[in-house]
């Protein structure tokens, strides 16, 4: 009997440990393994990115001064140089004899625009003089003729028409005795014809007279013409030909004085040397020895190394994120432990196409380092962070723990190991982070994936 409840107990004991073995694969089953963020407050931002270089942020442009020729180049490209070191020597004995050449044509051509001037205004004298008195005169003896023809004509013509007038009364009288009969025909006739004849002479006396009258109108003309002459030659600036004329030479002399003038400058600008405005590394040399430089040409550039930049080409799609001082951080491989600062500094204000890539259009931006340092160098590569929009100590939750439905924004929330599903208004959507407003609080445990839940 003893050894019969000994097995009953051990078969209850089995029967238990059987159960009490499923009952924890089943609880086992149903506590499900989520990986899991604490909420927590930080900073949430929004980056453009990119690779850029370390550039200088000045050129110094050397201008020539006047216009000289290149004797000697002595400034190399790469090398560096100090303020008032000698870029070029010119040629400076042969740019002065060249100069002085050019003065005196200059002055020779201004001579000759004021004796053109004085010749312009000088008055008629000797045979000239003459020659348009001459013509004066000549011209007032013709009209005096042709008055005299027409006062004879007048006269004529006043006789004529007393002799055509008597003619006229012997002719009305022979018509009245014609028709009593008194005289032949004949007889009247000869009165009619010497009547007609004496009126035709009458009327060629009066075309003459206008003939006449017509001449002395084109001799008066032509003495006017020939007085305006006359009067021309005594002050040549009667005549507005030669007002105009005077009015150009007069310029052409102002002209000639200017051109004089910035000679006599240019040689006072001429030098034997070009020397370094200031301490730098040469950038470029644009002239050759036996060239001529001319006045305002950049014949060098000096890249000032006291100040370097950042700059980054970026895409089109990105440039209207960026905007002047907005924060920067630059790094390089080769100095691993540290991250340079910076701003936007500036942006050009047209977009380009990149000669690199086909019909990629960029925007090419700069960036002063504020936290620079003898370590990084002109011509380093460097990955240039711009945070363009940023939520300082905000609660925020990594970006694959938000999903978005039509309702709204969602996180799940583990509560007692049970996700629970909570809306959240969401506030600025960084790279890595979302910004949160409300609908969890600071250290709660949210689910990373909320794809993973059932």
């Amino acid at each position: 009997m003893k050894g019969r409840k000994i097995a009953l107990l051990l078969i209850f004991l089995i029967i238990v440990a059987a159960g009490g073995y499923f009952v924890y694969e089943y609880r086992k089953e149903e506590v499900k393994v989520y990986d899991t963020v604490i909420a927590q407050k930080g900073d949430v931002n929004m980056k453009v990115s990119g690779s850029g270089k370390i550039e200088v942020k000045d050129k110094v442009p050397v201008f020539a001064e006047a216009d000289q020729t290149v004797k000697l180049v002595i400034a190399k490209e790469g090398e560096s140089i100090k303020k008032g070191d000698v870029l070029i020597e010119y040629d400076l004995e042969k740019d002065r004899a060249d100069l002085e050449r050019e003065i005196r044509e200059a002055e020779l051509k201004l001579q000759n625009a004021r004796l053109n001037l004085k010749s312009i205004v000088q008055p008629a004298e000797g045979n000239e003089l003459i020659q348009y008195e001459s013509e004066v005169l000549s011209a007032e003896k013709n009209i005096e003729d042709v008055k005299s023809e027409i006062e004879s004509i007048v006269i004529k013509i006043s006789q004529q028409e007393i002799k055509v007038k008597d003619l006229k009364e012997i002719l009305d009288k022979n018509e009245k005795l014609l028709s009593g009969g008194a005289i032949a025909q004949r007889e009247y006739d000869d009165s009619l014809n010497n009547y007609n004849i004496a009126a035709e002479s009458l009327k060629d006396l009066e075309n003459q007279k206008a003939l006449k009258e017509k001449t002395l109108l084109v001799r008066q003309d032509q003495l006017a013409f020939s007085q305006k002459k006359l009067d021309n030659s005594k002050d040549r600036l009667l005549d507005e030909t030669n007002v105009i004329k005077y009015e150009m030479q007069q310029n052409n002399i102002a002209l000639s004085e200017i051109a004089i003038e910035k000679l006599k400058n240019d040689r006072s600008k001429l030098k034997e040397k070009e020397i370094a405005p200031a301490d730098g590394i040469i950038s470029s040399v644009d002239v050759k020895e036996g060239a001529a430089v001319h006045n305002n040409t950049v014949i060098a550039y000096i890249s000032d190394t006291s100040g370097v930049i950042g700059k980054l080409d970026v895409s089109e799609y990105d440039a209207p994120l960026i905007e002047l001082n907005q924060r920067a951080e630059l790094s390089t491989s080769g100095i691993p432990d540290k991250i340079y600062q910076g701003k936007v500094s500036f942006i050009w204000e047209a977009a380009v196409e990149k000669e690199s890539s086909d019909d990629e259009i960029i925007v090419p931006i700069e960036i002063e380092i504020e936290n620079i340092d003898d370590k990084l160098k002109i011509g380093y590569s460097v990955d240039i962070d711009i945070f363009v929009k940023e939520a300082v100590n905000v609660l925020m939750v990594p970006i694959q723990a938000v999903m978005q439905e039509e309702e709204g924004y969602f996180v799940y929330q583990l509560e007692d190991n049970i996700p629970v599903k909570k809306e959240v208004q969401v506030g600025l959507y960084g790279d890595k982070y979302v910004e949160i407003i409300s609908g969890i609080s600071e250290g709660a445990e949210i689910i990373l994936r909320p794809s993973e839940v059932a």
